[in-house]
């Protein structure tokens, strides 16, 4: 990972395996990182992100916790590490354009190289499917590469989970995707 940390800076996106799909990253407090990688998507900046991280302390600085009743939090320490993004209120100190709608949608990703970024950036990565707009996302490194030719690809193992992950809406207790 080196020769990686050696080149990226944090406006840079690359593409990193996550559990299941490759992805687009980012820096989560990268605004203009954000809207690189919204533009290479052909996405608009209005579709929510999903900021990864494997940090505790990332939770409850970018949660609002108080909005949340005890049994929504003690669903969400229940189930944090089962390959579900949850979409959680959002306080104050998380990134705007990680915010919609008062939300935030943030994963525990376990992953050694998650958290080296992680611990490299000292923050949150923003993650999302390596793919343009619409599409389905990249099936293996080489599509994603051919996809986003000029990225620079942060090494690490694909996980074994084949899909995205599952989405739950911690607020109003629904999945939005399983």
């Amino acid at each position: 990972m080196n020769d990686f940390f050696k080149k990226i800076n944090k406006n840079d996106v690359f593409i990193h395996p996550t559990e299941g799909i490759w992805g687009l990253g980012v820096y989560a407090q990268s605004f203009d990182g954000f809207e690189k990688l919204c533009a290479l998507k052909g996405r608009g900046a209005d579709i929510p992100c999903v900021c990864l991280t494997y940090r505790e302390t990332d939770v409850k600085e970018w949660v609002d916790v108080s909005l949340l009743t005890s049994a929504q939090w003690n669903y969400y320490q229940e189930n944090k590490f089962t390959f579900t993004t949850f979409i959680l209120p959002a306080s104050i100190r998380a990134p705007k354009h990680c915010v919609k709608n008062g939300k935030i949608a943030i994963r525990i990703n376990q992953q050694k190289h998650i958290k080296d970024l992680v611990d490299f950036f000292d923050s949150p990565i923003i993650s999302s499917s390596a793919n343009l707009t619409g599409q389905p996302p990249a099936q293996s490194l080489e599509e994603a590469a051919f996809l986003f030719p000029s990225l620079l690809i942060s090494p690490g193992a694909l996980g074994l989970m084949a899909k995205p992950s599952s989405i739950y809406d911690l607020i109003e207790e629904r999945y939005i995707r399983l």
